[in-house]
């Protein structure tokens, strides 16, 4: 008996133990960072320049129902006259704050700044096309910027919602000989940095300038100019640099696939880096 006392004791203690130290449980999974625009949009503030301006106006001038729909790259809406628009948008969400640059839009500049909280869409652009991009995402007096505050519109509780209707597909791109035509003459575009502005010239020749706005490349590389050929082939822009004031941009080859061109914009994908651009006719 003794024995069969001491047997059992022993268990105990190795039971004990072996529960107290037992490993960890894994802990749970950090939920996931997410910065996804899509998804429907209501328009609940727009101040310019420090004024607020009433919903009402809003509705009857620019959207119909003061809501966009935003899905991969498109931002949709219907105008008071019953149209519907779509535009083509990038954004940089690797800068602070984070930028959006916006083809097409009408009575705003196209170059802005944007925040997500949850729910909420801040967006602050300039007020006419070629404005600065704003600083912030405040609209104050004097300076030429409009603030958009948007909520996200909650999908229908009792059944789920319809597929969204896919955006227009961009124009197609005519055949070379069509879209060459379309490319004769300035065009540009400008970062926080600097200043690109490209001639194409009907005889196949390009000139370039990249103007720095500041810091010692300003002071010291206030200009960098380009010349050189440049073609057209299934679609894909392809310069070829013959002089530069950068010795080492001579016999450079560079390319960009177009994906949309108007009158006023060209829409490109930078085929070294894999950027998308905008592009603004000057002239």
């Amino acid at each position: 008996m003794a024995r069969r006392i001491l047997a059992l004791c022993a268990l105990a203690l190795l039971a004990g133990w072996a529960g107290s130290h037992q490993p960890p449980a894994p802990p749970a999974a950090a939920p996931v960072a997410t910065d996804a625009l899509d998804g429907t949009w209501e328009l609940v503030s727009l101040v310019e320049e420090g004024r607020p301006v009433p919903l009402d106006l809003v509705r009857q001038t620019l959207i119909k129902d003061a809501r966009v729909t935003i899905d991969r790259g498109f931002i949709g809406f219907v105008r008071p006259d019953g149209a519907g628009r779509t535009l083509p948008f990038v954004v940089n969400a690797a800068v602070s704050p984070k930028t959006i640059d916006i083809a097409g839009i009408q009575n705003f500049g196209g170059k802005g700044v944007y925040l997500r909280d949850g729910d909420t869409l801040l967006v602050c652009l300039g007020e006419h096309p070629g404005d600065a991009r704003p600083a912030g995402l405040v609209s104050v007096p004097g300076e030429k910027a409009t603030q958009l505050t948007f909520t996200r519109v909650a999908a229908p509780a009792a059944s789920p919602p319809p597929a969204p209707a896919a955006p227009p597909a961009p124009p197609a791109i005519p055949a070379d000989d069509a879209l060459r035509d379309s490319l004769f003459g300035t065009w540009g575009h400008q970062t926080d940095s600097t200043v690109f502005k490209v001639t194409l010239n009907p005889d196949g020749t390009f000139s370039s300038v990249r103007t720095y706005k500041r810091g010692f490349r300003k002071l010291f590389d206030a200009e960098e100019r380009a010349s050189g050929t440049w073609r057209l082939k299934d679609g894909f822009l392809i310069y070829t640099t013959t002089a530069a004031t950068s010795r080492g941009q001579v016999g450079q080859v560079t390319s960009a696939r177009i994906t949309s061109v108007s009158n006023g914009e060209m829409i490109y994908v930078d085929s070294q880096t894999g950027d998308r651009r905008i592009e603004w006719r000057l002239r």
